[in-house]
């Protein structure tokens, strides 16, 4: 299986349900941005892959795991990674609140 060799997120601020969007990096030679972070009105954290609106409205996956395996791997690191930037104490431009604005992760506090 193709190994997720690096997650990155940027937060967004400010949107009613997406948390942050995503990269990530497979086998250190392939990477893959647009991915999103969404809470559903349940709560739950849904991991939705980058698309396009076409000419009648709808949207499409430009790519996707295949595998349901690999969905569930992609999914769990994405997650682990979020979780664990999730209580990071932000840099004080973070608190400004604009639409739909992203910034990296920082690193944790030591």
């Amino acid at each position: 299986m193709i190994q997720v060799t690096n997650v990155q997120l940027s937060r967004v601020v400010n949107h009613p349900r997406v948390c942050a969007y995503v990269s990530v990096v497979l086998a250190d030679c392939f990477i893959v941005r647009g991915l999103r972070i969404i809470q559903s009105q349940a709560g739950k954290l849904i991991l939705a892959m980058p698309n396009r609106k076409d000419e009648s409205g709808s949207y499409h996956d430009i790519c996707h795991p295949v595998d349901p395996s690999f969905r569930a791997y992609l999914e769990d690191r994405v997650f682990r990674a979020y979780r664990e930037r999730d209580g990071v104490d932000w840099s004080p431009r973070s608190t400004i609140r604009s639409t739909h604005r992203t910034e990296p992760w920082g690193k944790p506090p030591s």
